[in-house]
């Protein structure tokens, strides 16, 4: 079992690194950035999205925060996988700034969304540990929100998420409508529910307020 499987195990035992986070979280916020998948959209709009997404991962995470930044690629099991790992290698080596010694980790798992028809999918998952300061942040947003719009050269970014292992949080930008952000504990990210309460995606706010408002 490898370091983050020891840390997911040990510290999130019955949350698992796929969508819906918030929905399978009894801990957790799923923010509005405002975004949709369906239209097109306007780049000041990007913008804004990548600002929203960029001022809630600063409010939780500080620069000397030990984070897993973890990515998941699916793909047809008799498609090579070496040309999107490139990708993903070329993307995670672009912003992983001013560490000479951190290693991409592989490792081939159960697809996270099985069913019977999809039987021959098969999952890779990269990940690296590094600190906050370590990552450039913006870049990897950025990249993460233009690969759902459909831009060419950020494709190789797949499900993403960045587990805090100092503060027990996961923060995870599912694609440019909004993130979920969830805790160990709720003291964790209260201040980020009454600081940026007016991005709170409407249609849960109410199970959210239950959960920060509740003994």
């Amino acid at each position: 079992m490898d370091d983050l499987d020891k840390f997911m195990k040990r510290e999130f035992p019955s949350t698992e690194l796929k969508s819906p986070l918030f929905y399978n979280s009894p801990i957790a916020i799923r923010f509005d950035l405002g975004g949709n998948f369906f239209l097109e959209i306007e780049k000041e709009r990007v913008e804004d999205v990548i600002y929203r997404s960029l001022t809630l991962f600063k409010a939780l995470n500080n620069n000397l925060d030990d984070i897993f930044v973890i990515t998941f690629v699916d793909c047809w099991d008799d498609e090579p996988i070496t040309p999107i790992e490139e990708g993903v290698t070329k993307t995670l080596n672009k912003t992983i700034k001013s560490v000479k010694d951190y290693k991409i980790n592989k490792n081939q798992v159960e697809y996270r969304y099985k069913d019977d028809d999809n039987d021959d999918i098969v999952t890779f998952r990269y990940w690296t540990k590094i600190k906050v300061l370590n990552l450039d942040v913006e870049e990897l947003l950025r990249g993460k929100i233009y690969s759902t719009i459909c831009e060419d050269e950020y494709s190789s970014i797949g499900d993403l998420f960045i587990v805090n292992s100092t503060n027990n949080t996961i923060f995870h930008l599912y694609d440019e409508r909004g993130l979920d952000i969830v805790s160990q504990r709720k003291e964790t990210i209260t201040n980020l529910y009454k600081d940026f309460e007016k991005w709170i995606l409407e249609y849960d706010r109410k199970r959210i307020d239950e959960i920060f408002t509740h003994n």
